[in-house]
């Protein structure tokens, strides 16, 4: 058997479990599935497929924490770390395989092509996506808060951006699902945040920001654009998150009132408007030529 353990974290997946488990057939090894309470019949498919399985009680509202955890019960020298609803492509597999017994790294990063309503997501910041998932143990933690920063130590190495070496990731289903999680991790995000954020009354312009900051990132900067409908409604989710986090923060500080700079709000949407004109600009120079070009390089400059 490979000297890897593939540790996956579980609650109520038995819908898209077998999709992951049938991928790490070729792998041989090890499968360490620890199930944060499920009550389908996750722990089932888990077992009949040869994968151990141990329980984790606490509730956290997200996996980190258990992942940790998983990583204290390891005994080989390798850990994959993959989420219940991705799956490893053939390429992938021989990939590890052919490092776990020659290594040049300690840590690999992994693109990860994400599929969002059953379509994949190439930009809006989705794409190449790349997550360290496969590494010596001991080498990585996560810390025990929402959407942390993986701790890393050792030599790195990332992979090719290349599709038949991503990690598939059948990231939302739906809408609603989107909704239903957005509603969740930033209730745990906010929670986790409160006590580093200051307490003062937030304003307008506060409130603004953190929507529109994002949008333009993910909508201009990451090309949402590129992927059409997907990439301006994933570019407004993603903003609805920000903002939600930040509202439930101030909810939570007891949603403190402000007479502060009543104008602040106007004049952040006068910035946002200058914002949309440059980027709206950027996007015309990289069409353009000759005389037309010069037109668009003038109203970047400017904004207008």
């Amino acid at each position: 058997m490979l000297d890897l353990t593939v540790v996956i974290n579980t609650k109520n997946e038995e819908e898209k479990l077998p999709t992951l488990l049938k991928s790490l057939k070729s792998l041989s090894a090890k499968i360490l599935v620890v199930d944060m309470n499920s009550q389908d019949e996750t722990i089932k498919i888990a077992k009949d497929f040869g994968a151990e399985v141990i329980k984790y009680k606490e509730e956290h509202g997200f996996a980190d924490p258990a992942r940790n955890f998983a990583f204290s019960k390891v005994e080989t020298n390798w850990i994959l770390v993959m989420d219940a609803d991705e799956a490893l492509t053939p390429e992938l597999s021989l990939f590890i395989k052919a490092r776990v017994e020659s290594p040049t790294a300690d840590v690999y990063y992994f693109p990860r092509k994400n599929l969002f309503f059953g379509q994949w997501v190439k930009h809006t910041g989705w794409w190449p996506d790349y997550n360290p998932r496969f590494f010596r143990t001991g080498y990585l933690s996560w810390p025990a808060k929402v959407h942390g920063a993986p701790e890393v130590k050792g030599r790195v190495e990332y992979l090719p951006i290349k599709e038949d070496l991503a990690i598939v990731h059948h990231n939302y289903d739906s809408v609603e699902h989107f909704l239903e999680k957005l509603n969740r991790y930033t209730t745990l995000a906010a929670t986790s945040l409160k006590i580093n954020e200051v307490k003062a009354p937030i304003s307008q312009a506060q409130v603004l920001d953190r929507f529109f900051t994002e949008f333009l990132r993910r909508y201009f900067s990451m090309e949402g654009w590129k992927d059409g409908v997907m990439g301006a409604g994933l570019s407004l989710l993603q903003s609805a998150y920000e903002l939600s986090t930040l509202l439930k923060i101030w909810e939570l500080n007891g949603c403190p009132s402000s007479n502060v700079d009543q104008e602040s709000g106007l004049r952040r949407l006068q910035m946002f408007k200058k914002e949309i004109n440059y980027w709206v600009a950027d996007y015309h120079i990289k069409k353009s030529y000759g005389l037309v070009k010069v037109f668009w390089l003038i109203r970047r400059k400017f904004q207008i």
